[in-house]
This record gives C-alpha cells, structure tokens and sequence, in this order.
C-alpha cells in the first residue's frame, strides 16, 4: 500500500514526465457562419538545445535519476516499501532504454529530470538532505 508521501512523488513524476498533451487541436471544418481563427503552429525555428549524454548516448540526468535513488535508499524516513515502489519505477522506465537509438535516448532528458527532480524534491522534505 502507498503512503500518501509515495503517492504525491508518483503522481509528480507521471506528470512532470509526460508533460501533458502538446498537440494542437485540429482546425475546425465545416460551412458554419461563425468566424473561426485558425492558427497554424510553425515547426521550431531555432534548433535543439544540445542534451549532455554519457558515453551509452543516454542524457546524465538519468544517472542523476538513479544515484538519487541510491542515495534514497539509505533514507529510513521513508518506509522501505514505498522506497522499493519508487525503485521499482525507475526499473520499469529504464528497463529498454539501451535498446533505443540516439536519438531517442535524448529525449529521454524530461523524463530522467522529472524523476530526478521528483526523488529529490521529495527526499529533501521527508529526509532532510
């Protein structure tokens, strides 16, 4: 069972990684008389902001993500079993992340930064560090 503190760290790292939907609505169709604006959404002008990977390609926020993890281990504040649960996320995220290809591997930085910032937020109140 999860506490309510385990709770709010996975609820933060769901939306913190998936950001929410960032697609545009469709344009409205039709023959109504109504005036509606349509706007169109320009691909992005300026390129990517360069990711800091390790020599695997993966971004080092997610060996930040999972040394806060070890780190998380040794806090006895938090009850062992929501400790093991957010052990238990990383694992599951992390588990094909090799087999991906370059590219994918850097985007891979928002979802490492929320869990990271999510163990670390977290532990910073409930550990103390």
């Amino acid at each position: 069972m999860l506490t309510g503190k385990m709770t709010r760290w996975l609820v933060m790292i769901s939306v913190c990684a998936c950001g929410g939907d960032k697609t545009p609505p469709p344009p409205a169709t039709g023959s109504g008389s109504g005036s509606a604006v349509v706007r169109t959404i320009d691909a992005q002008t300026e390129p990517p902001m360069p990711v800091a990977t390790g020599s695997d390609g993966m971004p080092l926020v997610c060996g930040e993500w999972k040394a806060a993890l070890d780190k998380l281990a040794t806090c006895t504040a938090l009850p062992q079993n929501d400790r093991d649960s957010l052990i238990s996320v990383y694992k599951d995220a992390s588990r094909d992340w090799g087999q991906l290809p370059a590219d994918a591997k850097r985007n891979l930085i928002t979802v490492c930064r929320a869990g990271a910032d999510a163990v670390l937020k977290g532990a910073k109140a409930t550990c103390g560090w």
